[in-house]
């Protein structure tokens, strides 16, 4: 896989759950994309030693916008919020790269103001019950 030069390649995208989100979010500033597995003990007798087994993988994007009323992605995140409607969301390192395609709940939608900066807000998003479950593409 070839080393990506620059995060301003990196892609975010949303759309209706569902379906692959197809409608990129050109106002996003930081984005964290986290990844972690569960462990399940798997302990016996026959060694001394403690054993783990991963278990269920979690998921977790967070980044930040900046305040636009005219930004319709920002509108359709809170509304997604206010309402409790998951979103698509697909998450790559640039726009022929690899990430996490899969359908969202918001969770956080943090709204900072900051004296001697811009109004920002920060979006946290998980995965949610869905006809499609997330996957890495």
């Amino acid at each position: 896989m070839a080393q990506r030069m620059s995060l301003v390649d990196a892609k975010l995208y949303y759309g209706a759950a569902g379906g692959t989100a197809g409608t990129l979010i050109t106002n996003v500033k930081d984005l964290s994309l986290k990844m972690k597995k569960g462990e399940a003990k798997v302990d016996s007798r026959a060694s001394k030693y403690s054993k783990r087994k991963g278990s269920l993988k979690e998921i977790e994007v967070e980044w930040e916008m900046n305040d636009d009323s005219s930004d319709a992605a920002l509108a359709a995140i809170i509304a997604a919020f206010i309402n409790d409607s998951p979103l698509a969301f697909l998450i790559k390192d640039a726009s022929d790269g690899h990430g996490i395609d899969g359908d969202f709940e918001v969770f956080g939608c943090d709204r900072e103001e900051k004296l001697e900066d811009a109004v920002v807000y920060k979006i946290n998003v998980k995965p949610c019950p869905s006809t499609r479950d997330v996957q890495w593409v």
